[in-house]
């Protein structure tokens, strides 16, 4: 095909041409002008083969190389769909995104779900652009703004519906794609047990973390690590741990640093660790702090909640769609609209929260050990994954494409057969 001859000379790093060398100078622009093209021919052909669609596996598409949010969430729902009954492959396309010539072999038919971004899911689906069309695809996005995404116009025709981890996600979305958009939550594994604190058995621990490509603005640590300041002025029995991603933003961590105003207190782990050390800061702390501006779900919150921590949150966005005043402590805030400071969203409508309530709410764990032993309590039981797994079947209880292309493996029993639906209905039905 021409256009695998195109991008194979755009980006085949061993080439050394004056093509290749305008591409490494504009990798971005390069970048999406290769995901308009492979958007226009995949849909061409899913057009072209419709009649070809066919029942078979459900893949969970995503770049599973990566260490994120995105891929996380893709493993748990590759998870859930088989705890379900279906028959369920993951495809890793990582190292197909840089090299876009590559082809991921597939089996035909079924169903395909993209974990990525909007503007991302014509790099995913390339790789597996011989199978594609056989199956139906769903693309399964967040977004972290109460304002529609710009420039996720390339992902409408390339999908059959949309899901999304929660409802504020979705009313983002809607506008945008005239596919059915539902709510599927994602659904995390409790693994832990709920934490007990005794000022005689050491400190209190608190835990934040925050990626630098998901905009450190929107995640908003420096907010954290003042509300914990503010609400421990000399207490020597408390710690905060900020888990950080910065990749190569040595500015940025000045910043921190500079906030944290050399407190002994408190511990920045600026690197990419592995699941296994991830999970350890996890099992050492009390309570997850996260003073977002927005999340489109705040999959580490609910994770902390089945770990048995208690947790603190801004009281806005994508996160309500499991924590609750009598499950969590609900940061106030107020709306904003303008720039992410980031430069990763553009404009966006975002909560600022309110620092001075972020610190009372921890200083009131920290002097009513009932009250924090009685949030963790709460958050771990509604953590159980039968009640995630219904409210996972609510949301995609109307998906045509689950029903039509999606092949079950084994009879999941009376949870799949009787799901609780209830606030999960779609925000646009397939109807």
């Amino acid at each position: 095909m021409l256009l695998d001859a195109c991008v194979h000379i755009l980006f085949d790093s061993t080439m050394t041409n004056p093509i290749h060398a305008f591409a490494n100078l504009g990798k971005r622009r390069a970048a999406v002008a290769l995901a308009s093209l492979q958007a226009l021919v995949l849909a061409a052909r899913r057009r072209r083969e419709f009649a070809s669609r066919r029942p078979g596996t459900i893949k969970i598409v995503a770049q599973f190389g990566v260490a994120n949010g995105i891929v996380n969430g893709a493993r748990y729902q590759a998870r859930t769909l088989r705890r379900l009954g279906y028959e369920v492959e993951t495809i890793d396309v990582t190292e197909a995104v840089k090299r876009p010539w590559r082809r991921v072999e597939a089996t035909p038919g079924g169903l395909f779900v993209f974990h990525c971004g909007g503007p991302e899911l014509p790099l995913l689906a390339w790789p597996l652009r011989e199978v594609l069309a056989s199956g139906r695809s769903i693309g399964y996005f967040a977004w972290e703004s109460a304002l529609p995404p710009r420039g996720w116009g390339l992902a409408a025709p390339l999908v059959d519906e949309v899901w999304t981890p929660s409802r504020f996600a979705a009313e983002a979305l809607a506008p945008v794609f005239a596919a059915p958009v539902l709510v599927a939550p994602h659904v995390v594994d409790p693994l832990g047990t709920p934490r007990r604190w005794h000022r005689e058995a050491g400190p209190l621990r608190f835990l934040g973390m925050a990626d630098a490509r998901s905009s450190l603005a929107r995640k908003n640590p420096l907010g954290t690590i003042a509300a914990f300041r503010a609400a421990f002025p000399r207490e020597a029995d408390v710690r905060l741990v900020m888990k950080l991603k910065l990749h190569d933003r040595p500015g940025e961590l000045a910043r921190l640093r500079e906030a944290a105003g050399g407190d002994p207190r408190i511990e920045l782990i600026a690197a990419t660790l592995p699941r296994d050390e991830v999970d350890a800061l996890f099992s050492a702390a009390h309570v997850f702090v996260s003073l977002h501006r927005a999340e489109g779900f705040g999959l580490p919150l609910l994770e902390a909640m089945g770990l048995g921590l208690a947790t603190v949150a801004t009281g806005w966005s994508g996160n309500l769609e499991f924590m609750r005043e009598d499950n969590s402590l609900l940061v106030r805030h107020r709306l904003h609209t303008g720039p992410d400071e980031g430069g990763v969203y553009g404009t966006v409508t975002w909560a600022e929260p309110d620092l001075a309530d972020a610190a009372a709410r921890m200083r009131q764990l920290y002097e009513d050990p009932a009250l924090l032993h009685r949030l963790i309590e709460r958050g771990w039981r509604d953590c159980r994954v039968e009640t995630q797994l219904r409210a996972f079947q609510a949301g995609v209880a109307a998906s045509r494409a689950l029903g039509a292309a999606a092949l079950r493996a084994n009879d999941p029993g009376p949870l799949a057969q009787a799901p609780a639906a209830a606030k999960l209905a779609p925000v646009r039905s397939a109807s």
